[in-house]
């Protein structure tokens, strides 16, 4: 199925066949370049982090609770950088 799109406040986003926005369409809004540390910087932010662990609590069935205090320890370290990728291996989530 083909992706679908809606447009906000001028700026198109891909929705994909569940229904998930693209957050890369969303970042490159402020940086067209380099998304990819804009999202970072989010996964670094722990309101971020709070709401994206309640999602995934609800809607997750492979959510991995018990990896989450190990990932919340990584995060503190400034010197790390949080990726996408890690943020999925950490919490089972689904792609």
């Amino acid at each position: 199925m083909a992706k679908n799109k809606i447009k906000v406040e001028g700026v198109i986003i891909s929705i994909d066949r569940n229904d998930y926005i693209s957050l890369t369409d969303i970042a490159k809004q402020k940086k067209p370049k380099f998304p990819i540390d804009l999202i970072r910087n989010w996964l670094r932010n722990q309101k971020t982090l709070t709401y994206l662990f309640a999602w995934e609590e609800a809607h997750n069935e492979n959510f991995k609770l018990g990896q989450i205090h190990q990932f919340r320890s990584l995060i503190e370290d400034n010197t790390k950088i949080i990726s996408p990728k890690m943020y999925i291996e950490h919490t089972g989530q689904e792609q």
